[in-house]
């Protein structure tokens, strides 16, 4: 059931057996593992079901470094987390959702050539609990091989040798989170959701061996306790190494940050813009449809371009993919992404950053806007494909619409011990520090760019597609798809790592961490699905570990 804290007596202390902070789509993947059990289960959400402003400007933060996105952007503070947030249109557009994929075999190994690599298992032991998540994501089964794909859609295409090869994206809704884990929780007796709790501490035993429980405050001023067997972390990359650097009473460092590991490793998945593809052929535009993003047997699908793991480890590259959008011979108006700035504005509920240049750009470039919208309203036209929109194969004269391809890749970021988490001197309206990203680019992962970018103009030249012309790396990147991961490492030594390999905190007997932030590597893969499996994993082993710690 889904309840307002406010509506609990100020001062009130409730007592449960698992204690899950957060309800993005980890925590609800964790609640739902319990549904029936014996187990008295609560989950704190710092909003509510609908997204409001006061509640959201907790997400706030500072960044330094690199230019990256606005924390505050990274994070939604609202039953269902970041799913609320998800923009691809899927389901031949009848619903927006997000790209999965899990990660590849080598993604989990050791990599002598990248420092702090490494997972406590492989592939091969997570691939059970992947097909557990891509049901609960809705995306079928974990065949993401183009031969299931290539003969409904087009063929892949014939790369030589082991360096390139087309693997495929999924799509699944967003609603498989706020939507179906509202449902599944409202109706669960043994589970209570609290609505505008915002964890303010966590509190610890006198020698930090166990946690105590929560300090909760609403942002109307109420107080609460909330104390549980045992606890779960689950709020993201940014706000699990925020909350543990901030439960500084017993730990001056902050809890599980004995050595000083909390915060660090920051990855996100940096976007490339790797540049312009013109096709030998003109015919290029109405064959390739299986690198277009189409909606077939209930499923919505896309081609990727990757790279063969023993052509990783050749050349030393960190994981990569490309995607392809047909582009026209005029780009994209001003006026058009003024729109989309202030549409995704609006989604959050904020003023947009330079609402007067945007104004200026919509209203000088307004023929533009008529015109594409004409296009795309009655006449269907499919203008301009993105990462959030596809279907552009499925329209008749592409030969003729169309000039090149934009290839747009998503990289790896190696793990760095100074991209961190620290805590900000500003606060936030509750008073908590407010958490600061440090976030330089390595020029190592610059070097990968440019053996990967390297092997794409061969390649693609030797198939007979096209000719590349690649972007300045430079002036092409940005650091974040959102995928916020690292910060409170797993890795069986407690010198090397936040978490063990079950995702206990180390040091602590009833204090675990899900999600991104566990992760040792990023890969290039969207995180969701691999976050859901690791999530599915923890659950079984709360379950085989169910025995009672004493309150």
């Amino acid at each position: 059931m889904l309840e307002d804290i406010r509506h609990l007596p100020d001062g009130s202390t409730v007592e449960f057996d698992l204690c899950i902070v957060g309800s993005g789509p980890v925590g609800l993947s964790l609640a739902r593992e319990f549904i029936g059990s014996q187990l008295r289960v609560c989950v704190l959400e710092s909003g509510g079901v609908e997204l409001d402003a006061p509640t959201q400007s907790l997400a706030t933060g500072e960044s330094q470094g690199d230019r990256f996105v606005s924390l505050s952007r990274m994070r939604r503070r609202q039953f269902g987390g970041l799913s609320n947030a998800w923009n691809v249109q899927v389901e031949d557009y009848a619903q927006h959702g997000v790209r999965h994929a899990p990660f590849e075999a080598i993604d989990f190994e050791k990599r002598d050539w990248l420092a702090h690599s490494g997972w406590p298992f492989s592939r091969e032991h997570l691939d059970p609990f992947y097909q557990r998540a891509s049901d609960i994501c809705g995306i079928g089964s974990l065949d993401y091989s183009a031969d299931s794909w290539e003969e409904r859609l087009s063929r892949r295409l014939p790369f030589a040798g082991s360096e390139l090869e087309t693997t495929m994206f999924k799509f699944g809704p967003s609603a498989r989170f706020f939507g179906d884990g509202r449902t599944a929780l409202e109706g669960a007796s043994n589970i209570t959701v609290y609505l505008y709790a915002n964890v303010l501490e966590i509190e610890a035993s006198h020698n930090a061996g166990e946690i105590t429980g929560l300090r909760v405050a609403a942002l109307s001023g109420q107080r609460y306790a909330v104390k549980a067997r045992r606890y779960v972390l689950a709020t993201g990359a940014i706000e699990n190494a925020r909350l543990l650097l901030a439960s500084n009473r017993v730990q001056k460092a902050g809890l599980g940050n004995g050595k000083d590991l909390v915060g660090r490793f920051f990855m996100d998945h940096p976007i490339i813009r790797t540049g312009f593809l013109y096709p030998y052929e003109q015919s290029a535009f109405s064959i390739h449809a299986l690198y277009d993003m189409r909606y077939l047997d209930k499923l919505t699908v896309m081609g990727r371009l990757t790279f063969a793991e023993e052509a990783r480890r050749r050349q030393q590259l960190l994981g990569f993919a490309t995607l392809f959008f047909p582009r026209t011979r005029r780009q994209q108006s001003p006026a058009h992404l003024a729109v989309r700035e202030f549409r995704q504005a609006m989604r959050e509920r904020r003023v947009p950053t330079n609402a007067a240049r945007l104004v200026a750009d919509f209203a000088g470039n307004l023929d533009d806007f008529v015109l594409d919208y004409y296009k795309h309203a009655v006449r269907r036209d499919h203008l301009f494909p993105s990462l959030s929109r596809g279907g552009w194969s499925s329209q008749e004269g592409n030969d003729k619409r169309y000039e090149k391809f934009e290839l747009i890749s998503q990289t790896e970021q190696s793990p760095n011990p100074d991209n961190r988490i620290t805590l900000s001197q500003r606060r936030d309206p509750l008073g908590s520090n407010q958490p600061k990203l440090t976030v330089h680019w390595a020029g190592s992962d610059k070097d990968s760019i440019h053996r990967a970018h390297a092997i794409l103009v061969r390649q693609l030249a030797a198939v007979g597609l096209g000719r590349l012309e690649l972007e300045n790396i430079n002036n092409s990147v940005g650091l974040s798809l959102h995928h916020n991961m690292g910060t409170t490492r797993m890795h069986e030594d407690p010198s090397q790592g936040v978490v063990d390999p079950d995702g206990k905190v180390h040091g602590i007997a009833n204090l675990y961490i899900a999600g991104g932030s566990v992760f040792p590597t990023g890969s290039y893969a969207n995180p969701t699905l691999t976050m859901i499996a690791l999530t599915l994993r923890l659950a079984d082993h709360l379950k085989a570990t169910g025995a009672p710690l004493t309150l």
